[in-house]
This record gives structure tokens, C-alpha cells and sequence, in this order.
């Protein structure tokens, strides 16, 4: 029992890394542009068929195709930020959330008329390190040291850099940091784009792990927001603890009873917490 539950345990952190980067950007997101993201999932879809393709037709690994997936999402995101969040954000936030969903629903059903919903998959040979009869397998360790290594550099961007600065100038009070000179309307593209990005490097460390189909950012983008809502909206440390804790909690209730059990109980625990604590674990 003890060996199972150590398995589940190391099963966990190594989903809470995934977990932790979907809700990165979903919290940059919100703590900028005070919306909610709904479209995060098609592309985090976008950017798993894009490593698909680069396996598929040129035989790229999906990590060594990180830097073209990122970039390619980037640019999308500064586009959908430029032509049309940014001018329904600025007539009510309200037709905004409208608006992404249904850009969300016109990405996935345009990828299941192109690509139909059949499953795909990349399949990449890895190691399995077994250390105390507790199975690891490698790729899962680099997914999860992948996305450390982003966290921190994103952390980096955001609290030393200039461009960081003037993001959370503007988070905290768009219309003073406006009187400073900043140019908000960058601020939020930049900040969108970033979000956006994020999704592309959580392709890239999924697409070897899971198959890839139209509607699979239905199923990792309700956990992302459960633990962007755990943590706290737009907090990114309430956000990384709550990753690996919603990760372990699916992961041990899973391996003991199944996965739809394991997705209704930690709803369960963020809505007794959200009773107690509306604003999440560490605040907004």
C-alpha cells in the first residue's frame, strides 16, 4: 500500500509541472487583463498538433520543436490579442468572455473538420528508471524539468526584467501606469501573447505523453482552472503550490479509484475551500 501511494505520489508532481504551466498562464492572463482565458485549451490543442506535424512530416522531437511552438503561439496570441480581445475588452468584458468562447469553439471543431477526432500519437522510445520497485519514466522527468525551467524563467521575465515591470505596473492600476507613459495596449498584448506561449510549451512536454485530439484541451484546462482558483486568481505562487497539490490529490485518488472520482474530489475540496476562503489558498 505504502509502495502504491508512493507511486501515485511521484505521479502527482510529475502532473502538477503540467498543471503548474497551464495555470501560469491563465493567472498572467487574469492578473492583466482581469479575464478569464476560455479559449487556453484549443490552443494548447493548436500547439500540440503543431508538434504532431513537425514530428510527422520533418521528424522533429517535440522538445527540440519547443522553440518553434513557442514562438508559433506567441505570434497567434498577438494577433487574437490585437484583433479581437483587445477591441471587445475595451466595449465590456462581459462580450469578451462571449467572444473567446466562441473562437475557442471555432478552433476545435475547424481542427476536427481538418483532422477528424481520431486520436494521434508521437511515439518517442523512453527509459523507465525504477528505484526502490517505484517506476519514473525519463520523459515524464524532463516534462517536469522542462517545466520548472520555465517557471523560473518566467518568473525571471516577470519580477527583473523591464517588460515584467511594466506588466505588473499595469496589473495592479492600468490607468496610473497609463499616466506614467506606458503604453498599456502593449502591455496587454505582450501579456496575452505570453499566456498563450505558455500553452506551447505544455504541447511540447504533453504531446509524447498523451495522444492528441481536437477536444484535448477539455480535459487538461479544468484542472487549470480549479488550481488557479486553489491558489488564488492572478496569484503565481498560490498557483504553483496548488499545482502540484491538485496533481498529487488526482493522481493517489486516481491510481486507488479512477479518474472521474479523482476530478469530482478535488472540485469537491476547492469548493469547501472556496466556502471558507473565497479569494483561494494565498489570495488574489
Amino acid at each position: 500500500m505504502i509502495q502504491v501511494l508512493l507511486q501515485a505520489l511521484i505521479n502527482g508532481l510529475l502532473l502538477g509541472g503540467i498543471y503548474a504551466l497551464l495555470s501560469l498562464g491563465l493567472n498572467l492572463i487574469f492578473g492583466v487583463l482581469k479575464t478569464i482565458n476560455l479559449a487556453h485549451g484549443a490552443f494548447l490543442m493548436v500547439g500540440m498538433y503543431l508538434c504532431y506535424f513537425l514530428w510527422e512530416l520533418f521528424s522533429v522531437d517535440p522538445l527540440m520543436s519547443l522553440p518553434i511552438v513557442v514562438i508559433a503561439l506567441f505570434s497567434l496570441g498577438v494577433l487574437i490579442e490585437r484583433f479581437i480581445v483587445r477591441p471587445a475588452l475595451k466595449i465590456s468584458p462581459g462580450q469578451l468572455l462571449v467572444i473567446i468562447v466562441g473562437l475557442s469553439m471555432v478552433i476545435e471543431y475547424t481542427f476536427l473538420v481538418l483532422f477528424s477526432p481520431n486520436y494521434r500519437y508521437v511515439r518517442i522510445p523512453s527509459m523507465v528508471y525504477e528505484i526502490f520497485s517505484l517506476r519514473i519514466p525519463a520523459i515524464r522527468v524532463v516534462a517536469l524539468s522542462v517545466s520548472i525551467i520555465a517557471s523560473v524563467i518566467f518568473y525571471y521575465i516577470i519580477s527583473k526584467t523591464q517588460i515584467g515591470r511594466i506588466i505588473r505596473a499595469v496589473a495592479l492600476d492600468r490607468v496610473r501606469a497609463a499616466l506614467l507613459g506606458i503604453n498599456t495596449d502593449r502591455a496587454y498584448g505582450i501579456s496575452y501573447a505570453m499566456g498563450v506561449a505558455l500553452c506551447g510549451v505544455t504541447a511540447c512536454l504533453l504531446t509524447p505523453i498523451y495522444h492528441i485530439y481536437p477536444l484535448v484541451g477539455g480535459y487538461f484546462i479544468p484542472p487549470a482552472f480549479v488550481v488557479c482558483i486553489f491558489g488564488g486568481l492572478g496569484n503565481f505562487t498560490g498557483g504553483l503550490i496548488a499545482a502540484f497539490m491538485v496533481g498529487v490529490i488526482e493522481s493517489i485518488i486516481g491510481l486507488l479509484y479512477n479518474v472521474e472520482l479523482a476530478r469530482a474530489v478535488t472540485f469537491a475540496i476547492v469548493m469547501a475551500l472556496l466556502y471558507f476562503r473565497p479569494t483561494g489558498l494565498m489570495g488574489e
